[in-house]
């Protein structure tokens, strides 16, 4: 019985180990797509925007939609912030968007890899273009 604990316990021990690679392995890859991003707001062009941002078998990542008029971020809705153990990350990405008021907003301490997807999510929309 000793024998079938100890098992499932290294099971549970690797299991839980490569969960973690993997989900560093996502954050560096949404890490390496944002590269130097930084969105100029008055370079925007006017519209509604929807990006999104997932790997993992979309397990982890970000979807987001947003509207831009004039230059200036009129809404946003993160729609998926999922798959990330940054603790209270969204709350934090979403603080730190509405405390500029615009969508280059700092990375978020301890939320790097939450931070990284929502930048992503932002870049793929911004590279499709307005939907309206």
């Amino acid at each position: 019985m000793l024998k079938i604990f100890l098992y499932a316990l290294g099971a549970i021990a690797v299991f839980i180990t490569v969960a973690l690679l993997s989900f560093n392995l996502t954050g560096r890859n949404a890490g390496e797509y944002v590269g130097e991003f930084q969105p100029m707001m008055s370079q925007i062009e006017d519209g509604y925007y929807e990006g999104e941002y997932s790997t993992f078998i979309s397990k982890v990542g970000a979807k987001i939609s947003f509207k831009i008029e004039d230059g200036e971020l009129i809404h946003y809705q993160f729609e998926k912030l999922y798959g990330t153990i940054g603790y209270g990350a969204p709350q934090n990405i979403k603080a730190g968007i509405n405390q500029k008021e615009d969508l280059n907003f700092d990375s978020i301490s301890g939320a790097t890899v939450s931070s990284n997807f929502a930048k992503a999510a932002i870049k793929n929309a911004l590279e499709k273009g307005p939907v309206e």
